[in-house]
């Protein structure tokens, strides 16, 4: 009977959904992003049906019903909505997709900027943000967190020049494109050193840093940055360096966990890390970045968040070279270091096991 219920609740969702994408006006955006509008606006959905504990919740509950992981829950968001003005940084890398000759993160960032200004509705918190008026990439709201007032500052970031490769790595604009990524990496470095909240999604480049700018496979620059890691060294640096490092530093990329883990343990042992844990398809990173950021607003505690990863989380892959056999579970995006130490969640080796140089796709 339970199972039944189950059923029935998931496929009036899913039809929910679907109804509310079909019938959403998608004038705010331009003809080739509209489809990831839709998504995003299927993920609020999703996200506006979590029926887990959240740190806002639990304040006003009775201290009998408030266990010890509840009040880690509390105590882990307290620090993170410390401050009154919360900065989250979201920076799209250089979302290139060689087969078809398109960069995608211009559109996913006007799809994204397009769903968190809309109205709130259906239990979402990641809703009804205001543009900047001065700062155009910048979004800013106030609202209530943790029975206090606080405004929330979202600043969005994307490298690319157009949509076209082959326009942003012509003679013409080759030279505009590469001072547009090095101002989108000049501003990453500067929110791990400033942002309560820093969230890259793009290309993994196997673990050698944020790939903010085209990188043609095999080319001199490719090399390069295969051996010498420029882009990691000065991410390290940046975090090293800083006296704020982000309470929370996600990396939505392919195999997250393994190329970025033990590099953020090791420079910032006290923030906690989002981290995908394999091979990501883009429509998925792209809804975890609003689910993330969502999860976070509405404090959701450890099975929030997880259900939040688990929602969004729709391909999946196994590389038979290189991985072990593994469960769905044991793929899905996780948040650690913030609820509880790392130590206490998984093995040291989950986050010291850096993959090798070998893919089926380039760029992941």
């Amino acid at each position: 009977m339970n199972y039944i219920r189950l059923h029935l609740a998931l496929c009036c969702l899913l039809s929910t959904s679907v109804a509310y994408s079909q019938e959403m006006d998608t004038s705010a955006v331009s003809v080739e992003a509209r489809n990831a509008f839709l998504q995003f606006q299927i993920t609020k959905v999703t996200m506006g049906a979590i029926q887990q504990k959240t740190a806002n919740a639990l304040l006003n509950a009775e201290s009998a019903d408030v266990t010890g992981a509840d009040r880690q829950c509390i105590t882990s968001y307290s620090r993170l909505f410390q401050n009154e003005t919360i900065k989250i940084g979201v920076f799209l890398g250089y979302l290139d997709t060689h087969e078809l000759g398109t960069v995608e993160d211009p559109i996913t960032r006007e799809a994204f900027e397009a769903v968190i200004q809309e109205p709130c509705i259906n239990r979402v918190s990641l809703c009804g943000f205001r543009r900047d008026v001065e700062v155009r990439n910048q979004f800013y709201k106030h609202m209530k967190i943790l029975n206090q007032e606080k405004t929330v500052l979202i600043k969005m970031y994307s490298p690319a020049l157009t949509t076209s490769y082959q326009n942003n790595i012509n003679r013409s604009n080759a030279l505009l494109q590469r001072m547009m990524s090095n101002q989108v990496f000049e501003d990453y470095k500067k929110a791990l050193q400033e942002d309560d909240v820093v969230i890259y999604s793009g290309h993994a480049r196997y673990g050698t840093g944020p790939g903010f700018r085209p990188l043609p496979h095999y080319s001199v620059d490719w090399f390069w940055t295969m051996i010498a890691h420029p882009q990691l060294r000065a991410m390290k640096a940046a975090l090293q360096q800083s006296r704020n490092k982000p309470k929370i530093l996600g990396m939505l990329v392919c195999h997250g966990a393994e190329y970025y883990g033990r590099m953020l343990q090791e420079t910032a042992p006290d923030s906690g890390y989002i981290l995908t844990r394999q091979t990501m398809a883009g429509t998925d990173t792209d809804n975890q970045i609003f689910a993330s950021i969502n999860g976070l607003l509405e404090t959701q505690c450890s099975d929030g968040f997880r259900d939040s990863m688990t929602r969004t989380t729709r391909q999946f892959f196994h590389n038979p070279r290189l991985d072990s056999p593994q469960t769905r579970a044991e793929k899905i995006p996780v948040l650690v270091n913030f609820f509880e130490p790392l130590s206490n969640r998984m093995s040291r080796a989950w986050y010291f096991s850096p993959r090798m140089l070998i893919e089926d796709q380039p760029f992941r």
